[in-house]
């Protein structure tokens, strides 16, 4: 619920011993909303290109969670993002 209330405005990990998450979000049709490390800066639910708020709805995430001594495992799902 990115609406600037200060509860649930960002998508992060709280990744105990992680040193990278790298993370591709996705929309419904399968198109790239946003990428980036969300240990560095979470997603607030804005698309990557404009910066524009987007809506409503159903997302899709890949994950790559990467460790101090060098392993990574892969992550997926989803969740609804609601304003």
């Amino acid at each position: 619920t990115p609406n600037g209330d200060g509860i649930n405005d960002g998508f992060d990990v709280g990744a105990v011993g992680a040193v990278g998450a790298w993370v591709v979000i996705y929309n419904r049709w399968g198109h790239k909303v946003h990428e980036g490390d969300l240990l560095t800066r979470p997603w607030k639910g804005q698309h990557h290109k404009s910066g524009e708020p987007v809506p409503d709805g159903e997302y899709y995430y890949v994950l790559r969670l990467d460790d101090n001594e060098g392993n990574t495992s892969d992550h997926t799902g989803s969740f609804t993002l609601r304003r």
